[in-house]
């Protein structure tokens, strides 16, 4: 009798394992975050469609697997940095860049959501990759921007080496002045 019961127990194991189905899998550690595979996928699946809409011919998928990989990794770190750093977006800032752009391209905030979900791309990701940006837009601001120096002296050189290209005196033929049509 316990042979049996061990039979169909190991039995109903095994018919639990074949109905068993992998959610998701963990690709890479990055510090205190992770890249898991249906990011990865996501994104490689963008970058095809990229690539395709811009007639650039394909890698080899193991090339293209690494090259999205190293980019994944590298905006995990960004973010994790920038977060240490107390870099946040707030979340009205965000939408008023998505409003931004969308007034740029003469579209309602619903035609950018659709165009953007044309091109393949969820507009939840579509907001991800814009809060990436205004982020990395305000680390440069702060890690590199703000520790740039030019003296006098270095200005004063530079125009002096290239005084024959950046001339302080300009001819009258250098201007150009356009004529509107009703001029003649």
């Amino acid at each position: 009798m316990i042979i049996g019961l061990n039979t169909l127990s190991l039995l109903s194991n095994l018919k639990a394992q074949e109905n068993y189905q992998n959610l998701d899998s963990i690709v890479a550690i990055v510090e205190k975050d992770v890249v898991t595979q249906k990011e990865l996928d996501e994104e490689i699946y963008q970058t095809i469609n990229r690539l395709k809409k811009s007639n650039i011919t394909l890698q080899t998928s193991g090339v293209l697997n690494k090259q999205v990989l190293d980019s994944l990794i590298e905006k995990k770190l960004i973010m994790q940095f920038a977060n240490n750093q107390g870099i946040k977006i707030e979340n009205q800032f965000l939408e008023e860049t998505i409003n931004s752009i969308a007034l740029q391209n003469k579209m309602t905030i619903n035609e950018l959501q659709e165009s953007v979900e044309r091109d393949g791309l969820s507009f939840r990701s579509f907001r991800g990759e814009i809060n990436y940006q205004l982020i990395l837009k305000q680390l440069k601001e702060r890690e590199i921007t703000s520790k740039i120096n030019i003296s006098d002296y270095e200005v004063e050189a530079f125009l002096k080496k290239n005084k024959d290209k950046n001339p302080l005196e300009y001819h009258l033929y250098h201007i150009l002045i356009k004529k509107k049509p009703e001029d003649g």
